[in-house]
């Protein structure tokens, strides 16, 4: 948990320097500072998961990727619950992709959807920076986006994960996790 804390700790300093331009200027740099932020925070997903999956005991589980884990969490108003709805915020549930629920033209779809193709993207492919919408240009296998759109997309990740951050903490210090375990 704690290298799990510093990593987020670090992705709050990257963005503030971003946000800030402190030693960093402007340009290219500062959008490597971004994209570098918003990685980091999606793969700390993962992390998370491998943390819940071990406190949980979830040691039967082949997969345990963020959305496996916390496909096992029981939607509830408890904290653990508050995990599971910030997961429901970030992608479709099982349940969701199996009933025919994905609507392409739903602004929630495109919300949960962009997030991923973002991290995709800079993984597997490229980004291309616009100065606004109206420069929008398509390229194959390039995702093309404004700065300001993926500064707020960030901003939104940092939040999402400082939310499942707090709940797994308390799930912790309140004695849930062992209750869930029972």
């Amino acid at each position: 948990m704690a290298e799990i804390l510093r990593t987020y700790d670090h992705c709050r300093l990257l963005f503030y320097m971003y946000y800030r331009r402190q030693n960093i200027g402007s340009g290219s740099l500062s959008k490597e500072f971004l994209v570098d932020c918003y990685y980091r925070l999606f793969s700390m997903l993962d992390k998370i998961a491998k943390v819940l999956s071990s406190l949980l005991s979830l040691d039967d589980m082949e997969d345990n990727s963020f959305s496996a884990v916390c496909e096992r969490l029981i939607p509830s108003d408890d904290f653990l619950g508050g995990i599971y709805r910030v997961y429901k915020e970030l992608f479709y549930t099982m349940d969701e992709l199996k009933s025919g629920v994905v609507d392409e033209f739903n602004s929630v779809h495109q919300v949960k959807m962009r997030a991923n193709m973002i991290r995709n993207m800079i993984a597997h492919s490229a980004l291309y920076f616009i100065d606004s919408d109206d420069d929008y240009v398509r390229f194959d296998n390039v995702l093309t986006l404004s700065e300001s759109d993926l500064e707020l997309e960030t901003a939104n990740l940092l939040d999402q994960i400082r939310e499942i951050l707090l709940n797994l903490q308390f799930a912790i210090n309140t004695g849930e996790i062992d209750q869930y375990r029972r």
